[in-house]
């Protein structure tokens, strides 16, 4: 037989590894041995329910070094709490300084949604990351971030976009926000909630969505009872509204976004060329037909930042 390709060597591998990992915990499971893993829940006490907006120490997960310059909590409905992180810009790109709210989408609050906040600070906005639902259960793995006392996980059902609510509520008591000059970025179910709250509520705040489930369940997941999704609720949905789509997205389809784009014309949109996928916000792939050195990455940061400001011109 001839030599075996590159690509066939690194599907070998990867097999390997996983039929290791697979044994592994198998064994695990056989020998009765519970796993030490932490879980988000497990990292942080359960908080009393708050009544006011409070400033909190870094929480289990999130940065320490090159984080937020603060870190809140604030009452969210069911006696549960919201959660925020600020980063704060250098050089604000207009006076007043704008403000870019981070929402986290199923898999719950990360290090990588504090990365993307940062480099809105760093492009001259108040770059916000929130927890607007809490994953107990999720382990503390993948530079997750606990948050623990949040709401639970309502997808876009309207106790869902009530507990965004709170966490947009509680932006409004940050002392250098100006709330007139608020955008939200939500990735995957963080902007397709943030769109039913634009379509719920009189909120008319600049939504970027990416790679967020439109007009159908994602392929990822079942769908909720009580679920909504954006597609059918294009007339209502305030405000300006920029998707931003991978082509190569395996769980909220671009279908999806094709879709709503067509049921709300005055939507801009972007469609970047495979191989973007579900989490380009933070892929390292480069980019097709792009200069040297720019990655899906860069090239979301740039779009949405040139979008946004755009939004909030200089006064």
């Amino acid at each position: 037989m001839g030599m075996m390709s590159t690509r066939g060597r690194a599907r070998s591998v990867l097999v390997a590894l996983l039929v290791l990992v697979a044994s592994s915990v198998l064994v695990t499971a056989c020998a009765g041995t519970e796993s030490t893993t932490p879980t988000r829940g497990s990292t942080f006490p359960e908080v009393a329910p708050l009544v006011t907006f409070t400033e909190v120490p870094t929480p289990p997960g999130a940065y320490r070094d090159g984080g937020a310059d603060h870190w809140y909590r604030s009452p969210a409905p069911e006696g549960r709490a919201v959660e925020l992180g600020v980063y704060l810009p250098k050089q604000p790109v207009s006076s007043p300084t704008p403000s870019v709210l981070v929402l986290h989408g199923g898999d719950g609050l990360r290090r990588v949604h504090e990365d993307l906040a940062r480099a809105y600070a760093e492009a001259g906005f108040i770059g916000i990351v929130g927890c607007w639902f809490d994953q107990p259960d999720a382990p503390m793995i993948d530079g997750a971030v606990s948050c623990t006392g949040g709401p639970t996980f309502k997808g876009t059902e309207v106790a869902g976009v009530d507990d965004l609510s709170a966490l947009v509520s509680a932006v409004g008591h940050l002392p250098e926000v100006d709330t007139s000059r608020l955008a939200i970025v939500g990735h995957s179910y963080g902007g397709a909630v943030a769109l039913m709250r634009a379509s719920d509520t009189d909120a008319t705040e600049p939504i970027v969505a990416a790679s967020s489930p439109l007009a159908s369940k994602p392929a990822c997941c079942p769908l909720r009872k009580g679920d909504r999704y954006p597609l059918d609720h294009t007339a209502s949905i305030k405000g300006p509204v920029l998707v931003i789509h991978g082509k190569a997205d395996p769980i909220a389809l671009v279908k999806q976004a094709r879709e709503f784009v067509a049921a709300r014309p005055a939507t801009s949109v972007q469609y970047y060329p495979p191989p973007a996928t579900h989490t380009f916000p933070w892929q390292t792939d480069a980019f097709p037909g792009a200069p040297a050195g720019t990655t899906f990455a860069s090239q979301f940061l740039a779009d949405s930042v040139a979008w946004l400001k755009l939004q909030f011109p200089s006064t």
